[in-house]
């Protein structure tokens, strides 16, 4: 037998198929689909105008699965019997017309568009006929075939990403690192599937999507996305979320992801000072690790600090992280790098000058020659914040779209693509609204250089200790394990 379980775009309509068959008017450029069983037959029915019937091999109503054949007809047709499971789709193409499906089997199917909220509902029993209830909302989702994934590749900053009224499945396709702030068409109950697809990319095209938490960036509230601990979501190559809209808060609601930071593979907040799974090492006349109070007010809202104490040596310097060189392989894999630091209140100078390193480095022994990450450094004549790549001690850097250092702390993201032909850098100053600053393509680390991972405070001229702060950090390394 076959059930028809799918009806768009007629609120009211009532259509039941059994041993009788049954007239119904379907409106310009509404669908309706059934599933044919093996050995079934099939009859439409068009009484006036014309439609368009695909005949689909396995799937189902929302997928579809692969097309055998298509037709416009305009009078009566059957199809069938076939040896496999199949999906006919009618799809009205002119106003009006008339169709019927005439089954002799037993069994009937009831679709009701009447019933409100976001429920589809199949009971079966070979005594008594199969029902279905379906909403508008619920069958304009189903009814859209292989039209439910709505595809996107810009890698700018997009705010309040229309969606269309059947998308079930927002597939990202961007070549390099992207940013949401929020998705426009919400309505209660409706859930959505966000995935980052550049993994499907030529290779080294691919990069990883940042959903923004709660974001002002959007202009409507309603396009605002409830995140788990109040994280961004960032979704590296082959990830995936779910976000249902809630109603009663007004926003898109995260559904399956759990509020461990960001999905990364190892992560520290610091509470207590504690390190988590990293590793301190110091040098020099009193350089240090320690709890630190920096930002700890009601606008920076930092939870636990840890300030990299230079001491007051001219070489002097502090590190936290995977501080060894080898440890992670630029081309295996993507990587992510995430960290909230900062610099204490004074910055570095012609007379007093350091660097803050922050991302994929080894720079834990005091030389930096390998890996991608951000700085802040004096560069001959002012302080600035820039992103970096180093191979062998010889530094490529980037300093647009960058704010002007201060005290405050401030979000540094770095990704590597899977090939380690690119390296993405992002930041934010309240963790709502992010900025992709830029990306490195020369003068990266090769295969065999291999850089570590952390946060390091270098000096090397005065002797007045001076202090970098970090709130968090944490990283994450893809790639097959053999």
């Amino acid at each position: 037998m076959h059930d028809l379980c799918e009806w768009y775009g007629w609120i009211g309509a009532i259509l039941r198929v059994g041993a009788l068959m049954t007239t119904v008017s379907l409106p310009i450029n509404k669908s309706v689909t059934a599933n044919i069983r093996p050995g079934d037959t099939i009859t439409v029915t068009v009484s006036s105008g014309s439609a368009k019937v695909d005949i689909l091999l396995g799937g189902d109503q929302i997928r579809g699965g692969s097309l055998i054949s298509t037709a416009t007809i305009s009078s009566t047709t059957t199809y069938g019997p076939y040896s496999k499971d199949v999906v006919i789709r009618v799809h009205a193409l002119t106003t009006g017309i008339s169709y019927a499906i005439d089954d002799t089997l037993k069994g009937s199917v009831t679709a009701d568009l009447d019933t409100l909220g976001d429920s589809a509902t199949i009971v079966r029993n070979t005594s008594v006929p199969d029902t279905v209830t379906l909403d508008a909302q619920v069958a304009a989702i189903l009814l859209a075939g292989n039209a439910y994934v709505q595809s996107n590749t810009t890698t700018t900053k997009q705010n309040d990403v229309a969606l269309t009224s059947t998308t079930r499945v927002f597939s990202w396709r961007g070549s390099s690192s992207g940013v949401i702030s929020g998705f426009a068409g919400g309505s209660a109950g409706r859930r959505l599937t966000v995935q980052n697809s550049s993994n499907g990319n030529a290779a080294g095209s691919d990069g990883f999507l940042l959903l923004e938490p709660n974001s002002t960036n959007s202009t409507t509230p309603a396009d605002r996305i409830i995140t788990p601990g109040g994280w961004p979501i960032i979704l590296m190559p082959g990830d995936s979320c779910e976000l249902v809209f809630d109603e009663f808060v007004n926003r898109w609601m995260c559904a399956t992801r759990s509020a461990v930071p960001m999905g990364l593979t190892e992560f520290s907040d610091f509470i207590g000072a504690l390190a988590g799974p990293f590793v301190g090492t110091t040098s020099g006349t009193s350089a240090a690790i320690a709890a630190n109070t920096n930002g700890e007010d009601t606008t920076e809202k930092a939870k636990g600090v840890i300030a990299l104490t230079s001491g007051t040596d001219t070489t002097g310097r502090a590190s936290m992280g995977h501080n060894s060189s080898g440890a992670f392989a630029p081309t295996i894999g993507s990587m992510l790098s995430v960290q909230r630091v900062g610099r204490a209140s004074n910055g570095p100078s012609g007379t007093e000058t350091f660097t803050g390193i922050f991302g994929f480095q080894d720079a834990a022994g005091g030389t930096w020659n390998d890996g991608a990450a951000w700085e802040i450094r004096w560069n001959g004549s002012a302080e600035e914040w820039c992103y970096t790549a180093a191979a062998a001690n010889s530094f490529t850097r980037g300093s647009s779209n960058l704010p002007t250092p201060d005290g405050t702390f401030i979000w540094f993201l770095v990704f590597g693509n899977a090939n380690g032909t690119r390296y993405d850098f992002a930041w934010s100053q309240d963790s709502m609204s992010f900025t992709i600053a830029g990306a490195l393509s020369s003068g990266l680390p090769s295969a065999t250089q291999l850089p570590g991972w952390g946060a390091s405070n270098i000096k090397s001229a005065g002797t007045t200790s001076r202090s970098c702060v970090v709130d968090f950090m944490g990283y994450r390394v893809d790639g097959q394990r053999g």
